[in-house]
């Protein structure tokens, strides 16, 4: 029996010690007074004062009966576990909240969505005034398909030299967003630490994964730590998950587009032509609305090649390929299908033969600006077939493309007849 037979000291001064049956004897620090030491002590080496190697705290000595010290105990065990219980409740309430918050702040496709969503639960940082930072290129740092695969190109162990202040709260009144020189820890900290007796800086990290941190005015009658370190942490998990799946989209999208495009030119290709041309197809053949197809070949690219290099074949398929682009006026779609063949299509307000003259016109004067000033020793030019009519369910697109494609080779036919002239 304790401790009638074996007597037990503890030496770590917990509630959990004194509120045992028996009580035991155990030793409470006086952590106010060694945090008070500690600063002087920081404070005589920062001003080159010699500061003792050694200090010593003396520590509190609390007599419970695990000694056989102290017989005569009266706990109120009734008023403990009411106490137990109102802790327990006010976990369980926290724990509901945090739920509910963190599907709320990973629910979103933006840093401001997330920091938005944020604001409903201020409350969770238990200060009546505080300031959340973040790495400004964690929230600004364009990431290349390349560096998103070699992860070691975003890895992110430290604090950036600039940090952005997305969160500040002083009482009931919000402040403004800022950004600011890290190594000041927080703007205007000097006049801060005028009106406030501490401030508490807190990491927000994943793993090694350095997101930002939180400082906050500590004030013992409202901070509960350890549901702080939860909901940091659950901030930060939220951070970060909004970061992985906004470097998802940016895969995802830039896979998407060189999926459809052309790497050369920049057009579309012939997947991305179809994608966005067959909608607008169909949708003429619903409005009976004319649409205009374009088909046109750069001519001589083997004799560049040839001549001259492939990298001046580039330029004149490019040229090309600005050409078509130069004629776009309302969303018309412009593709490279491969080699030196490329289409052009879109509605048209008519099915006259104006649109065709419209779209010659602009073509060849752009081909016409650039072999005047481009001192090439070869001319870039290119034959062209166009098609205007309203299309009906008897004819496909790739039908509407085979006829364009033979205007295109009657003219380039005449086009190498006119070079043996």
């Amino acid at each position: 029996k304790i401790p009638e037979d074996v007597a037990i000291t503890g030496f770590d001064g917990i509630t959990e010690a004194m509120d045992h049956n028996p009580s035991i004897t155990t030793a409470q620090h006086d952590y106010e007074s060694a945090v008070i030491q500690t600063f002087e002590l920081f404070t005589s080496i920062f001003n080159g004062e010699n500061a003792p190697k050694q200090s010593w705290i003396k520590s509190k000595l609390c007599m419970g009966r695990s000694c056989g010290c102290n017989p005569a105990e009266n706990k109120n065990y009734n008023l403990l576990t009411h106490i137990m219980y109102d802790m327990y409740d006010d976990q369980l309430a926290f724990n509901s909240n945090q739920i509910v918050m963190t599907a709320d702040l990973i629910d979103n496709d933006t840093f401001q969505g997330l920091f938005n969503k944020l604001c409903k639960y201020s409350d969770n940082f238990k200060s009546r005034r505080f300031w959340l930072c973040i790495n400004d290129n964690f929230l600004t740092a364009e990431e290349e398909l390349s560096d998103i695969i070699e992860e070691s190109a975003f890895h992110r162990n430290s604090f950036s030299n600039h940090m952005d202040l997305m969160l500040a709260k002083n009482g009931s009144e919000w402040e403004g967003m800022t950004d600011f020189e890290t190594s000041q820890m927080l703007p205007n900290l000097r006049s801060i630490l005028d009106t406030e007796d501490n401030v508490m800086f807190f990491p927000l990290h994943v793993l090694d994964q350095m997101i930002g941190y939180v400082a906050l005015v500590y004030d013992k009658d409202m901070m509960n730590m350890s549901q702080l370190y939860q909901f940091l942490m659950n901030i930060s998990n939220s951070l970060e998950t909004t970061k992985i799946h906004m470097r998802q989209q940016n895969i995802i999208s830039t896979l998407e587009n060189k999926y459809i495009h052309d790497p050369l030119t920049g057009l579309y290709n012939r997947r991305g032509f179809l994608k966005r041309v067959v909608p607008v197809y169909e949708k003429c053949i619903e409005d009976a609305a004319p649409i205009m197809i374009v088909s046109a070949d750069l001519n001589g690219l083997k004799k560049i090649n040839d001549t001259y290099g492939h990298a001046d074949g580039d330029i004149a398929i490019s040229t090309v390929a600005k050409a078509l682009n130069s004629t776009v006026q309302n969303d018309e779609t412009c593709a490279r299908f491969g080699g030196d063949e490329f289409v052009w299509a879109g509605r048209i307000n008519d099915s006259t033969k104006d649109s065709a003259t419209l779209f010659r016109s602009r073509f060849q004067k752009y081909l016409d600006e650039f072999n005047e000033t481009s001192n090439k020793p070869y001319q870039v030019s290119s034959s062209v077939g166009i098609i205007v009519a309203v299309p009906n369910s008897s004819i496909s697109l790739d039908d509407f493309i085979k006829a364009a494609d033979e205007e295109m080779y009657k003219e380039k036919v005449e086009h190498h007849m006119n070079r043996r002239d």
